[in-house]
């Protein structure tokens, strides 16, 4: 599905997107609802790490509370509060958090937005006397959830009409971004597949450049500038995601796994793993083998 990342098995890393994705210190993830244009879940979750988003999404926190930070500001989200979240903004729940939350969240395409006429950087808290939000999310996972006739549609009606008066009313939140900057999905599908290609063996910027067709200088800046990361961050990431796979639903080694994913040095790797997951490698290598939520949330 096109603009829609996960952790695991596209290009951009965003671990805590409900619906399809993971994240660290999870209890549950359930998707509700996925068409070409929207994606509907809902999630019980403690925290997860950085991404980038290239859709909108909008979070209504049903349980607990939250913290996000963005590019532009960090925001405390607590229960019965929704939070708009716009294309590419970095954005991840706060790791001090340990409180499990629960939220639904929506999130749109945007080619969708776009035909629609829809702004979809806007990033801001919903004011607090502003009901109509809420109500609207409530309604769509009540028409998703009691599947009546023509059930599609009125959700779908109700989309339109949250996305129109959110363009209207936060209009003033949104922020310029350079389209012509982002690497596209075949750009990054060409990526995702030399690293997985090669995972094990030794990887450059250089490498990584030349399979996409870019000269080193122009990758190296455009990948940052769009990502958020550098080359060398992206691939720790990609790498440590194949090692988290290889360790909660294999029975290698440690050692096996350093290897097959293109580490030498043990050390780096749990450096690495530690930074992105917030947990160590060794204790997920130790983790009872019946946990298979995980394992089929997760395997590409």
């Amino acid at each position: 599905m096109r603009n829609f990342y996960t952790a695991f098995s596209t290009n951009l890393p965003i671990p805590i997107k409900v619906g399809f994705g993971s994240t660290n210190k999870y209890e549950e993830i359930e998707t509700l609802h996925t068409t070409k244009d929207i994606r509907i879940g809902v999630s019980h979750v403690k925290y997860g790490f950085p991404g980038r988003l290239n859709f909108m999404l909008i979070a209504y926190c049903s349980e607990g509370k939250y913290n996000y930070i963005t590019e532009n500001g960090s925001y405390e989200i607590n229960e019965g509060e929704c939070l708009i979240i716009g294309r590419r903004l970095v954005r991840y729940s706060d790791k001090n958090n340990i409180t499990p939350h629960s939220t639904y969240t929506i999130s749109f395409d945007h080619e969708f937005c776009k035909n629609l006429g829809i702004d979809d950087t806007i990033t801001c808290l919903v004011k607090k006397d502003d009901v109509f939000v809420k109500s609207c999310v409530l309604d769509i996972i009540k028409a998703i959830d009691k599947k009546e006739a023509s059930w599609e549609n009125k959700a779908m009606d109700i989309v339109k009409s949250l996305l129109l008066h959110i363009n209207e009313n936060y209009g003033q939140y949104a922020f310029s971004i350079n389209d012509d900057d982002i690497f596209n999905d075949e750009t990054m599908n060409k990526l995702d597949g030399y690293i997985r290609k090669h995972i094990s063996e030794k990887i450059t910027r250089d490498d990584m450049a030349e399979a996409v067709g870019l000269k080193s200088s122009q990758f190296n800046k455009r990948f940052k500038a769009t990502t958020g990361y550098t080359p060398t961050e992206y691939l720790n990431i990609k790498r440590c995601a194949e090692a988290r796979g290889l360790l909660l639903t294999t029975d290698f080694s440690i050692e096996d796994v350093v290897a097959m994913c293109g580490y030498n040095d043990k050390s780096y790797f749990y450096k690495k793993y530690k930074e992105i997951y917030g947990t160590n490698a060794y204790d997920d290598a130790n983790l009872p083998l019946v946990e298979t939520f995980y394992k089929l949330k997760t395997k590409k």
